[in-house]
């Protein structure tokens, strides 16, 4: 038993109560801030279970208070060659299941595809958006690939919208045309053919186009744009926006057979267990 003071009191001091964690910036904070909160620059540990035991990784924490981190952080994961809340740990998780091998090459024990091809909520927010109705059930290595480059060919084009609404504003100043709604194919040909006027397009309806009578007046205005001092911006982002189109249009026509073929598939397995469980209970009435 330790001393005791004069009176029968407890000369030992206690250890002072451990400091409860202070809350997260709010939104709209910017990097270097969320980095100062998490300390370490922002590198965080994540923790992962894998099959034979457990793992430490390190992330860029940062990118868990980043916009739409919910949707993005998953396809990081499939490209590549402490979490803010639950969401965007499940699509951590994810993603570390799926580069397993890659980021421990020493995991000698596999993970089912019960494990690996669940379905993440970001890449389902992708496909959704582009009308293809998948859950869990039906993903397969060949989805996800092609999920993800039509998501890398979103934001692609997504770092460039700002110089694209710079010139869109000339166009309602100077050639009274509302391209608010546009598709940023046709907006980035639209800039392109102000900046070279005597280049050929092809003209058109559809929605990535410009119609006729929007490229004869652009032609007709393309003096009086102050957008020409800087040409070769805007031919280069015409030659982006031309690029991505074309990637993403073709991963979508590849997305839907795939789609299709992973949902006759299934189809064939319940059939299959079906007629199991029929011939299990005529065996064993």
């Amino acid at each position: 038993m330790g001393k005791r003071a004069k009176g029968g009191r407890d000369r030992r001091r206690l250890a002072p109560a451990p400091l409860a964690p202070s809350p997260p910036p709010p939104p709209g904070t910017s990097s270097v801030g969320f980095a100062q909160w998490l300390g370490h620059n922002g590198i965080i540990l994540v923790l992962f279970e894998t099959p034979s035991g457990f793992a430490l990784i390190n992330y860029d924490g940062v990118k868990l208070f980043r916009p739409k981190a919910l949707e993005n952080i998953w396809s990081e994961f499939i490209n590549m060659d402490t979490a803010q809340n639950d969401k965007e740990l499940e699509r951590h998780t994810w993603g570390l299941k799926n580069l397993i091998k890659f980021l421990v090459p020493d995991e000698e024990l596999e993970l089912t595809n019960e494990d690996c091809l669940q379905i993440s909520q970001g890449m389902k927010l992708v496909l959704d958006r582009y009308g293809f109705e998948v859950d869990a059930s039906l993903v397969n290595s060949g989805i996800i690939d092609m999920a993800s480059t039509v998501y890398e060919c979103d934001l692609f084009e997504d770092a460039r919208v700002a110089s694209l609404q710079n010139g869109s504003k000339q166009l309602e100043e100077v050639s009274g045309i509302d391209s608010k709604n546009w598709d940023r194919l046709k907006l980035a040909t639209a800039l392109k053919l102000i900046c070279y006027p005597n280049d050929e397009i092809v003209t058109g309806d559809s929605e990535e186009m410009l119609s006729k009578s929007e490229a004869e007046q652009l032609v007709t205005d393309a003096h009086r744009y102050k957008l020409k001092r800087h040409d070769w911006i805007y031919l280069e982002l015409y030659t982006d926006f031309v690029w991505a189109h074309g990637v993403r249009r073709r991963a979508l026509e590849l997305l839907g057979p795939m789609v299709k073929e992973a949902k006759e598939d299934l189809k064939l397995q319940q059939g299959s267990m079906v007629k199991e469980e029929q011939q299990e209970v005529k065996q064993h009435p």
